[in-house]
């Protein structure tokens, strides 16, 4: 997991007994990465390629690589929502 889940995906004002017992549930680095594997499902000839050219030469299930390339986007998807954060404080 990145070290910056991005906080929760789904925030809420309930009471803790309500909550997930992580504290809150689906992390956003959670979320991108199942929008990241829709998107990469999707486009079967980007997948096909990618997980091709990342396992090429290695034991690993292409399902291992496509699992690893979704969460390779979900963490480029924090690092840059954190950049425009900083951007948008004037701190970057």
């Amino acid at each position: 997991m990145a070290s910056d889940d991005g906080g929760p995906a789904f925030p809420t004002a309930l009471s803790d007994e309500w909550l997930h017992p992580d504290g809150y549930g689906m992390s956003l680095h959670d979320l991108y990465a199942g929008l990241a594997m829709f998107a990469l499902i999707n486009d079967h000839d980007f997948l096909v390629n990618t997980v091709r050219a990342l396992t090429q030469g290695m034991n690993i299930r292409e399902s291992d690589a496509t699992a690893g390339v979704a969460f390779i986007i979900a963490d480029s998807m924090i690092a840059d929502k954190r950049r425009r954060e900083k951007a948008d404080d004037g701190t970057a």
